[in-house]
């Protein structure tokens, strides 16, 4: 279904943006990264699970993170990769509401999962003597719980919202997945509940990183009053790789909506690859980044891939 100038009330497919002439090449970068998104984070989730030794409340969320990078790439590359290999780049109306919840649910889930993270890293550090009382299983579980049930809960309105958009004279998405500000965008039927709404999510997710930044401040701040040198370089070891990948995560996406949103004159296949990469990227980065900067999960990797 293409673009029409009669008015698309309620249309029965979206048309995805694409890379044209260059398709083929394209999707040879996106499955590599999606291949080794599935191997990395499944390789985290296994070592930290036949591992006694890492079931521990940090390596848990570890578990979270990479279960959520996993559906979240999984929400949009297998999709995207059919698109650029058979030129397919139609999705039906219901298609694209169940993806834009899935892939919206799944970056809140991840963003609860990191703000989890950091207080779990500035309890350990900063109360150290009350951190095994409060970071027991079954407080775990309850924060695995609620991380679930906040990106749903929050994100439940959006294929509602996007439901009753009415649709001009485009059905042609500015991406290559479903996303609600973008099918807002190509709207006709301005609604104050949508930009305020697509508002309070933005708010919520820029909040995590802020309760994030904060935690990370106070955790430094104790760490450099530390008296052993030693335990100053043990507790920056243990929060590294935390802070690594959040910082990547939070600023790829900060990237992604800017140069998406306002900045002008940029092609439209690279507006299309940016919206693509904050997808893709901090998946796939942070089991590498976890491997390289974890000394326990290091160990326990190469230990079990040389085993006889």
């Amino acid at each position: 279904m293409k673009t029409t100038n009669s008015t698309i009330s309620s249309p029965e497919e979206f048309v995805l943006s694409g890379f044209p002439g260059v398709q083929g090449w394209v999707s040879i970068p996106f499955c590599t990264m999606y291949v080794l998104t599935l191997l990395g984070n499944l390789t985290i989730l296994i070592t930290i699970k036949c591992e006694e030794s890492l079931q521990e409340p940090m390596y848990m969320f570890m578990c979270m993170l990479a279960t959520a990078d996993i559906a979240l790439s999984s929400s949009v590359l297998p999709r995207m990769l059919v698109m650029l290999w058979f030129d397919a780049n139609t999705i039906s109306r219901d298609a694209c509401f169940l993806q834009l919840f899935f892939v919206h649910s799944f970056t809140v889930m991840a963003s609860s999962v990191l703000l989890a993270m950091s207080f779990d890293r500035y309890l350990a550090i900063c109360y150290p003597l009350q951190y095994a009382n409060v970071f027991s299983k079954s407080l775990i579980k309850k924060i695995a719980a609620l991380c679930i049930t906040r990106g749903f809960i929050l994100i439940i309105p959006e294929p509602v919202f996007a439901s009753k958009v009415s649709y001009c004279s485009s059905n042609v998405l500015p991406t290559s997945y479903c996303d609600f500000l973008s099918l807002i965008k190509i709207g006709c039927s301005e609604s104050t509940l949508n930009s305020v709404y697509g508002l309070a999510v933005a708010f919520v997710v820029i909040a995590d990183a802020g309760f994030i930044m904060f935690s990370y401040a106070k955790i430094l701040s104790t760490v450099l009053k530390l008296a052993s040198g030693e335990e100053r370089q043990k507790a920056i070891n243990t929060c590294g790789s935390h802070l690594f990948v959040l910082l990547f995560t939070y600023n790829t996406a900060l990237f992604s909506f800017v140069t998406h949103r306002f900045v002008k004159g940029i092609s439209p296949p690279l507006l299309v690859a940016f919206s693509c990469l904050y997808m893709v990227l901090p998946a796939m980065l942070s089991p590498i980044i976890y491997g390289v900067r974890t000394k326990e999960i290091r160990k326990n990797i190469f230990k079990h891939f040389t085993k006889k």
